[in-house]
């Protein structure tokens, strides 16, 4: 199995998450598959409302990698509401399940 037998999707709101998932198993598995990490429950469910607000100042996107729409890895990038001599967006987190890491899906979400 190679990164090309992987879909990626690029979401920007709760209203765009493909079928297969929900907001639930993408925190869930952020928290597991990040381990030994272990960000609590409850700061990856405030990273994505971040990322999926409307505010001004706010927002970012979440990318997904999955096969046969089964979640294989995930990336959530925020904005920072600045420029200049910071960055604009900042990574938060970047995970891929422990049986497929090693196949370069991280490094497309990345991408």
């Amino acid at each position: 199995m190679n990164p090309n037998d992987f879909k990626f999707v690029k979401v920007e709101s709760y209203d765009y998450l493909p079928s297969w998932t929900d907001q639930d198993k993408i925190v869930g598995f952020f928290h597991e598959t990040m381990k030994p990490f272990e960000d609590r429950i409850e700061d990856i469910e405030r990273a994505l409302d971040y990322a999926f607000s409307p505010e001004k100042g706010k927002g970012g996107f979440l990318m997904l990698a999955d096969i046969d729409e089964k979640l294989a890895g995930a990336l959530l990038m925020l904005k920072t509401g600045m420029r200049g001599y910071i960055p604009e967006n900042i990574l938060l987190f970047v995970t891929v399940l422990p049986e497929m890491r090693g196949k370069g899906i991280g490094r497309r979400l990345c991408e």
